[in-house]
């Protein structure tokens, strides 16, 4: 994983949620992936929120 792969809304997330940035690093390379895939394809702050809480629950 290279910094410039991360969306920059996710990015932003992660700064302000060190829990959920640490749950990330703990997922496998292809789930990694997914919630990438998911974060490019958000349309509002309540999308992001909802897949840094998930995250969170991991």
């Amino acid at each position: 994983m290279y910094n410039n792969e991360l969306p920059v809304g996710l990015t932003m997330a992660f700064a302000e949620n060190a829990e959920a940035f640490n749950a990330f690093l703990r997922l496998s390379q292809n789930e990694q992936q997914q919630i990438i895939t998911r974060a490019y394809a958000v349309q509002s702050s309540a999308e992001m929120k909802a897949i840094i809480k998930g995250l969170q629950s991991k």
